[in-house]
């Protein structure tokens, strides 16, 4: 059997494996719960997978129902048809179904993320047995485990070994197309799956490993031979990063703009927007204590700040310090191990400030999230540096160096009980840690064989403190099954039934009852079209216009409908705790301006400054007017006064209706052109343009009947019939 048929086999066990011990170990585990996973993605997955099963592939990239108009085009949380998520299915029916995918999205990058580390491990140089074990206990520490309540991380983190792996293929074989093409497919799933923190961890710590490692080989080879060997793996890098971008430029390029505007940060009594830098305070909040020196040997709960943690297990971690004394001589070995320790620095508060002055690297806020990369490669790694370990042992004593496999063993014990000493929480993971250092010792003295499968056994051994005392929330946990959200759900479809014209206006929560943005997802949920959303990030204009708007642009932005408190005078009762509240004034999706046209540089920022019930202009950026084609000397005169256009199709994805004007005029669609409407009048196809911050309008150049269809992509065809979009400014 060949090498390529062996980590084939070896690939699929994993998988196998890691996918059955998944779901035996979480049968009736509430993987996703909490308020983030609960109240706000399962929701967002619920309203993607159903709009698409209503309009069409595409149609999911849009959600009227949050924010005045939430577009995923460029959104950073993640990319709706990133194909594991298996929201193109559009099967869900409930949102207990989308509870129900995301657990078993959970369990399948389980296996990608093993399948990656067994991998990696081959490549590095593991035999098969002790990679296998690698792979098999990588997605089973708490590093991993860690992130399953948010999709998008877990999902994004799975692709991070399989970058390291296609990288070491190509620091070993210098040209290599085909590993370059896996690299950019890597890189790619983990940007679509979620293009934030592990995009930076990847790039932060692929970065060192080049520069640490073309470094090396300038010192061990000189300028010239040096130059001769890295040319080809420069070429294959720059391979993987030309497809990089032609696959996710479109994607990403609307992610950096919609990260120029948004909030990146709260605290210290401000707050942190754009491309402003963040705070010192901000890196050090989560980064961990002199303590957690310690974690990597012995596992404490405590070293879990928001997302990660370093443990490894005491052998394993023993043997990557080991390292300078190993792999001297090996350019790869030495640079993997170096991103190792730079990026485990990264994890302590005390170096909060060396994050500080490095540029990218410093995007991350929850420092102690570095500890995914370290523990990432650090197994694998780490894995090869204890099959090296004992293999020098084994030599060490032919010399009669007969106290080696003592020390080592005796070292492995002393580091775990310093770390249960000063962590203080589970003194019994003392006993494993005895296991995995007399199986260590064992292997010293012990044939080839025999030593595989020893050393297997203590990187299992190493995994099983965690695994025992991981916190394991029952399904009852999860706050979508509990009764409190099921009797809101109910009340919410009475609110919804109650609504007169839901696809016309908006319906707002207000913000004096309990629970009302969780609320607002429910509300979506149900169709809805809402203009509030417990979004994490947001823009930050869109934020302080919509969030809490006056009275003046909500009636603007069409919100009618109010839920209030039971009791509250002139709404309708609905139940003993809800009423609904009826604004007539508010403007419909659909309605037409015939004057008011003011061109400003931030129509957001002028909007907030309007008083009155009423807003008097429409306000538009110079290049939307431009775009408009229609100038401001023709719409500019008066106030702006709407007339609501009856459209005689009204969905999610589309508009149909006949419009007549007495002149020039602008048709706005009260949604945002993020996402990319397009206009049909009269034949003539009209991209969307921004006006009044996040509404769509276009244009009416003369007066006459119109007939108008207003589209945005849904459908299959839709997306590539190479019709104009929207979105624009």
């Amino acid at each position: 059997m060949n090498k390529a048929t062996r980590n084939l086999m070896g690939a699929a066990t994993v998988a196998v494996i890691v996918l059955v011990v998944a779901v035996a170990r979480f049968s009736g585990i509430a993987i996703l719960h909490g308020p983030d996973a609960d109240d706000v993605l399962v929701p967002m997955y619920f309203d993607i997978s159903r709009s698409i099963g209503e309009h069409g592939l595409f149609a999911g990239m849009y959600d009227s129902g949050l924010v005045a108009g939430l577009s995923y085009w460029g959104s950073p949380s993640f990319h709706p048809l990133y194909p594991l998520y298996f929201n193109w299915l559009g099967s869900d029916s409930t949102i207990l179904d989308t509870l129900d995918r995301l657990k078993l999205v959970f369990f399948l990058h389980m296996g990608i993320y093993g399948v990656g580390s067994y991998l990696l491990g081959r490549c590095l140089g593991l035999r098969q047995l002790l990679a296998i074990s690698v792979g098999l206990v990588a997605p089973f520490l708490p590093a991993f485990q860690s992130v399953g309540v948010w999709p998008p991380i877990s999902a994004s983190l799975a692709w991070l070994p399989w970058i390291l792996f296609f990288q070491a293929r190509i620091y070993q074989r210098g040209w290599a197309p085909v590993a370059a093409i896996g690299l950019a497919a890597s890189v790619t799933l983990l940007i679509y799956a979620q293009p934030a923190q592990n995009l930076v961890l990847a790039f932060v710590g692929s970065a060192i490993v080049g520069a640490v490692y073309s470094v090396v080989v300038l010192r061990q080879r000189g300028w010239q031979k040096a130059h001769v060997h890295l040319r080809p793996i420069y070429a294959s890098l720059a391979l993987a990063a030309a497809v990089i971008v032609v696959a996710c430029y479109p994607y990403l390029s609307g992610v950096m703009d919609f990260h120029s505007d948004s909030i990146r940060w709260l605290g210290d009594g401000r707050d942190i927007s754009g491309k402003d830098k963040l705070p010192l305070s901000a890196l050090t909040a989560h980064g961990l204590g002199w303590k957690a020196v310690f974690a990597p040997f012995a596992f404490a709960h405590q070293y879990s700040m928001v997302v990660g943690n370093l443990y490894l297990g005491a052998s394993i971690a023993l043997a990557c310090l080991s390292y300078p004394w190993l792999f001297r001589t090996r350019p790869l070995m030495t640079a993997l191990l170096a991103s190792i320790a730079i990026s485990a620095i990264f994890c302590f508060a005390a170096f909060g400030w060396l994050l500080y002055l490095l540029p990218i690297a410093n995007k991350v806020r929850e420092v102690n999230w570095w500890s995914l990369y370290v523990v990432m490669l650090a197994l694998p790694v780490g894995a090869l540096c204890l099959q090296r370990l004992v293999s020098l042992i084994r030599r060490k004593q032919q010399r009669q160096w007969i106290w080696w496999p003592e020390i080592a063993a005796a070292t492995i014990v002393v580091m775990a009980l310093l770390g249960v000493l000063v962590s203080g929480e589970f003194y019994w993971q003392i006993i494993p840690v005895l296991l995995g250092a007399a199986l260590l010792w064992w292997s010293a003295s012990r044939g080839v064989a025999v030593n595989k499968a020893l050393l297997s056994l203590v990187v299992i051994v190493s995994a099983a403190v965690p695994i025992v005392v991981a916190k394991t929330p029952s399904l009852g946990q999860s706050m979508i099954v509990r009764g409190e959200r099921i009797e809101q759900r109910h009340s919410m479809a009475t609110v919804f039934a109650a609504l007169e014209s839901p696809e016309n206006y908006r319906v707002a929560v207000s913000e004096t009852l309990p629970d009302f943005k969780i609320l607002g997802h429910q509300l979506a949920n149900l169709g809805a079209r809402g203009i509030r959303g417990d979004l994490n990030p947001q823009r930050r204009s869109k934020f302080e216009l919509l969030y809490f708007p006056k009275p003046a642009v909500a009636r603007l932005y069409g919100v009618r409908y109010t839920v209030v408190a039971a009791g509250t005078e002139g709404a309708l009762a609905i139940d003993d705790r809800y009423a609904l509240r009826d604004d007539p004034a508010a403007l419909p999706r659909l309605f037409l301006a015939e004057g008011g046209l003011a061109v400003v540089p931030s129509p957001s920022a002028s909007l907030q400054a309007a008083d009155g019930a009423q807003v008097d202009h429409i306000y538009a950026t110079p290049r939307a007017v431009e775009r408009l084609g229609v100038g401001q000397t023709t719409l500019g005169e008066g106030k702006f006064s709407a007339r609501p256009v009856a459209a005689w199709h009204n969905s999610a994805v589309m508009l149909q209706a006949m419009v007549e004007t007495s002149g020039p005029a602008l048709l706005v669609l009260n949604e945002d052109s993020d996402g990319r409407w397009y206009a049909i009048v009269d034949g003539d196809v009209r991209p969307g343009v921004a006006v009044n911050g996040f509404q769509t309008a276009f244009a009416l150049p003369a007066a006459g009947k119109h007939s108008v269809i207003i589209r945005r992509p849904a459908g299959f065809a839709d997306y590539f019939a190479g019709l104009p979009v929207g979105g624009q400014q």
